[in-house]
């Protein structure tokens, strides 16, 4: 295995041990992160070995599952939030506003959950996650 994708599944490992570890300790919020960090590292490693490059500096899961030419099963379930709450939100405060309503609807399965204000949703063009899957092929639910 090359050294900087050994890198990345090290990586990955130590932040899935983070999460138990997080979770054991009833900090739910922190270990959905942990979780979502370990993945993307994961991600990270499988586009490096395909495509002998650094993967570039995101945390769209979707893209990288792109980027690495790999096929993710139909029945994985997304949710995109698209609201200006989000607005003076960083990623994890996002993360954990969905996952607690996520919660609260007493939705349990699998999620990739991501969160948008309108201008970011809008904003987004052909070529991206947000331009080429959610637009074409999302539901809108008012």
């Amino acid at each position: 295995m090359d050294k900087e994708v050994k890198n990345w599944v090290d990586s990955a490992h130590y932040d899935l041990e983070t999460a138990a570890h997080l979770f054991n300790t009833g900090r739910y919020v922190y270990t959905i992160f942990m979780c979502h960090l370990s993945l993307e590292k994961i991600l990270k490693a499988k586009v490096q070995e395909a495509t002998g490059k650094v993967p570039p500096k995101t945390h769209n899961l979707r893209y990288l599952v792109k980027l690495g030419k790999l096929e993710i099963p139909e029945d994985i379930f997304d949710v995109v939030v698209i609201s200006d709450d989000f607005k003076e939100m960083n990623l994890l405060k996002r993360l954990e506003t969905i996952g607690l309503a996520l919660a609260k609807a007493k939705i349990m399965e699998p999620i990739e959950a991501l969160g948008y204000t309108e201008e970011e949703y809008n904003s987004e063009r052909e070529g991206t996650f947000i331009g080429d899957e959610v637009k074409s092929k999302g539901v809108v639910v008012v």
